[in-house]
């Protein structure tokens, strides 16, 4: 475009919101649930990956327990995702890869 916006992104969040407006209440729970649950084991994934793969790295904070200690602290939240997304229907899940696989989720 003549002033750089990013047109075809804007097309497809707009389409992506059509999309959305048209289902249930539930169903954009179910959605927002499996999203959540994603970013939270990208999250703890990388937390570990990166205590793992850089240890020397400087951090504002570090969290004075082992890897080991960490698995163990992670294991519920993880199951607990885990467990909250078995939940969701095959549209829900359908759409969350959807939203993953074309970057709006915001993850």
């Amino acid at each position: 475009s003549k002033y750089g916006t990013p047109t075809i992104p804007i097309l497809l969040a707009a389409a992506w919101i059509l999309l959305l407006a048209n289902q249930d209440f539930e169903s954009l729970i179910e959605l927002v649930n499996i999203l959540y649950t994603f970013g939270g084991l990208i999250e703890i994934a990388s937390f570990i990956q990166l205590r793992r793969k850089r240890p020397d790295l400087v951090r504002p904070y570090r969290v004075p327990v082992s890897s080991w200690g960490m698995l163990l602290f992670f294991t519920p939240a993880v199951l607990l995702l885990c467990a909250l997304s078995t939940f969701a229907s095959l549209l829900s899940w359908i759409g969350a890869i959807a939203a993953l696989l074309s970057g709006e989720s915001g993850i």
